[in-house]
């Protein structure tokens, strides 16, 4: 056990880290952003298929949980990388082969919410290789589906908005941000949990939608931030100022810490970017940025990451991490 002081400090140098992190994928990201000759399609299929990798497919075959890392970490970062590009490249050829590229949003969608609420529910009880095979062919299955479904109603005007409220209180909810499934957790298990938070997240979509449309693009950027911020907060920077405290304690004094900082994020993105471009920084190239830098490459060269559904806790070396990695795999 870490002495007071020396935990005092680790914490400080993981949250300075963060911070460093945010800087430099913010930077990396608006050069991204602005340049016209790279998809918005595109990185909606990279960040589709990087949920399925980390969250579903657990990091295999190579990454953390289920994968085997090499011994050298950044030969693993390599190579989960070129994998996820790979993978991401294919995919959108083909769909724009196939004129299906206007599906790569909802994808996305899909793939969040079975990550990050339904916590990949069913198909953890598989092997990481078939939950992938299967987990790809199923969520772009229910994105045929439910683009179906929005050309029968004609509402695909309100996608963004819909879209990005429903992932924010989601996230909100989700069993690894803000209140970390609490109180959905009494329904003991998936998919339990996660329907629950899905009905309430829709009709939440569905109430923000009813606004005066005057307004949507100014509540779509602020929900944007809510949602990054929710991941964040809970995820790369621990819980800072919360982390003493139980849930729903620590849930109730995150979320507005969340709504003010996404609100001054929403604000500093909108005076450099318009509000297809902020959505698209923060959803599709900064937040994938964090999950690839903490899981492909363990943070390097910062100190170590946390995985999502870790308790928080400071952590000197990987060793600590690694024995949490060897428990869920085996």
């Amino acid at each position: 056990m870490l002495k007071s002081g020396k935990h005092d400090v680790l914490v400080m140098r993981f949250e300075f880290e963060s911070l460093v992190q945010l800087a430099a994928f913010t930077f990396l990201g608006y050069m991204v952003v602005v340049n016209p000759q790279i998809s918005e399609e595109f990185f909606a299929t990279l960040s589709a298929w990087l949920l399925l990798l980390t969250v579903v497919g657990g990091g295999w075959p190579v990454s953390v949980p289920y994968g085997r890392p090499f011994k050298k970490l950044w030969v693993t970062g390599i190579v989960m990388t070129l994998l996820l590009l790979t993978a991401s490249t294919a995919s959108y050829a083909l769909f724009i082969v196939l004129g299906l590229q206007h599906l790569m949003t909802i994808w996305f969608w899909v793939c969040a919410n079975w990550a990050f609420v339904l916590d990949a529910w069913p198909v953890r009880h598989h092997t990481p290789k078939t939950a992938i095979i299967v987990g790809s062919v199923a969520s772009m299955l229910a994105a045929l589906a439910l683009d179906y479904l929005l050309t029968l109603f004609s509402v695909k005007s309100l996608l963004p908005l819909f879209m990005v409220t429903q992932l924010a209180v989601a996230a909100i909810f989700s069993p690894f941000f803000v209140f970390q499934g609490y109180p959905f957790y009494r329904l003991w298990r998936q998919p339990r949990i996660g329907f629950a938070i899905l009905l309430l997240s829709i009709a939440a979509g569905l109430g923000v939608t009813a606004l005066p449309q005057n307004i949507h693009t100014l509540v779509t950027s602020l929900l944007s931030g809510v949602l990054l911020w929710s991941v964040l907060f809970s995820w790369s920077f621990a819980f800072p100022l919360t982390r003493q405290y139980g849930q729903p304690k620590r849930g109730l004094l995150t979320l507005p810490l969340v709504f003010v900082i996404a609100v001054a994020w929403s604000y500093s993105v909108s005076m450099v970017l318009p509000t297809p471009k902020s959505l698209w920084l923060s959803l599709y190239v900064v937040l994938p940025a964090f999950i690839i830098h903490n899981i492909f490459w363990f943070r390097i060269p910062f100190s170590p990451p946390l995985l999502l559904g870790m308790p928080p806790q400071q952590h000197k070396s990987l060793e600590k991490l690694f024995d949490w990695f060897s428990q869920i795999r085996d």
